[in-house]
């Protein structure tokens, strides 16, 4: 009975150690995470049809809550019949180095929305990208929270911005 007893005393004192080495290593991780170096990311948008609402769209993005020199918007006109590529460059005039505007004509793809995504890939700079349509409502935070997702063994980031 004395055994037990030493036993259960050993497992009642060495219980709370453990719980608290566990929760500062978790605490280590979650700071080596959230420390992480910030990579630059692209993002790469196919736009259709969009001239009543590019502007704000543009503007969503271009204003976010993310270091400006962290990241760049690509927009690749998606052979719009519209005055969309019109006002994209126009607006984009306002963000040299920030906002790229591209017309795609590439017809490679039986798609003309995977053509548009290629081209914007292929001009892209960044080492993460994200890609979103125009007819989104991308909020402040949207590339930061997607950014706090990224890790170097990610692969795929996935997230939610609201359509029109």
């Amino acid at each position: 009975m004395q055994t037990f007893g030493f036993v259960l005393l050993l497992i009642y004192s060495i219980f709370p150690i453990l719980l608290v080495w566990g929760v500062v290593r978790k605490k280590d991780k979650h700071q080596q995470i959230n420390e992480k170096k910030p990579v630059f990311v692209s993002i790469v948008v196919a736009a259709y049809n969009q001239a009543e609402r590019i502007e704000s769209f543009l503007l969503d993005l271009v204003n976010q809550t993310f270091p400006r020199d962290q990241f760049e918007v690509i927009l690749v006109d998606d052979q719009s019949t519209d005055e969309t590529l019109t006002l994209a460059r126009r607006i984009a005039r306002r963000f040299p180095g920030l906002l790229q505007v591209i017309s795609s004509n590439d017809s490679a793809w039986k798609s003309s929305k995977k053509s548009a995504l290629a081209a914007g890939i292929r001009a892209a700079k960044g080492e993460w990208f994200l890609l979103t349509d125009a007819d989104t409502f991308p909020p402040p935070s949207w590339l930061k929270g997607m950014n706090d997702y990224m890790l170097p063994q990610t692969i795929l980031v996935s997230g939610f911005s609201p359509q029109t």
